[in-house]
């Protein structure tokens, strides 16, 4: 005996298999059956290279959105009080960032161990009035939950205040070489 099952309804042929299985998804994906896939966490140099893209926008919003609230600053270690906190940082960089025309702030050397990322560079910017500004630094980010709770800067305050005044010699400096290398970034 031969048996045939007829469908109840007779499928339209315009329907093709892959639009009936991607109206079955939409309907399951509706119905949370399918769930997101969950971003994977930045690892702690992530968040300190994306400050540092950030910054070089000079975008202090963005800056600000990967640090803690309570984050603790040595923006000149050994030279300065460390600034504490989000607002302290917000209003220290707004004014820093209002005189710089154009930020080229490069990494030569990155490194983590645990939660902390180590960072050389030089903070490298032509500011308003035209002058260039390049530092030498070394600095290291304390990164907890994806967040920098810790940060000191390590830089020659005497360098950047030459630089300032307009006395630098960056046609025989020996520093010079140090920051005519290329960049990770």
């Amino acid at each position: 005996m031969n048996r045939s099952i007829e469908p109840a309804v007779s499928p339209d042929p315009r329907l093709s298999r892959r639009t009936l299985l991607a109206a079955g998804l939409a309907g399951l994906a509706a119905g949370s059956l399918i769930q997101p896939v969950e971003a994977k966490a930045m690892s702690s140099s992530d968040v300190v290279k994306s400050i540092i893209l950030a910054w070089r926008k000079l975008d202090v919003e963005a800056v600000l959105a990967l640090v803690d609230d309570n984050i603790v600053w040595y923006s000149h270690a050994g030279g300065k009080a460390p600034l504490k906190g989000k607002e302290a940082m917000r209003k220290f960089i707004a004014a820093l960032g209002s005189g710089i025309k154009e930020n080229r702030w490069r990494v030569f050397a990155m490194a983590e161990q645990g939660d902390t990322v180590y960072c050389e560079g030089v903070d490298d910017f032509t500011l308003t009035d035209g002058k260039l500004i390049v530092v030498p630094y070394l600095g290291m980010m304390k990164v907890r939950n994806g967040l920098v709770v810790e940060w000191r800067d390590y830089f020659d305050g005497g360098l950047l205040a030459k630089m300032n005044k307009g006395e630098f010699d960056f046609a025989n400096d020996p520093a010079v070489p140090l920051w005519n290398r290329p960049a990770l970034f």
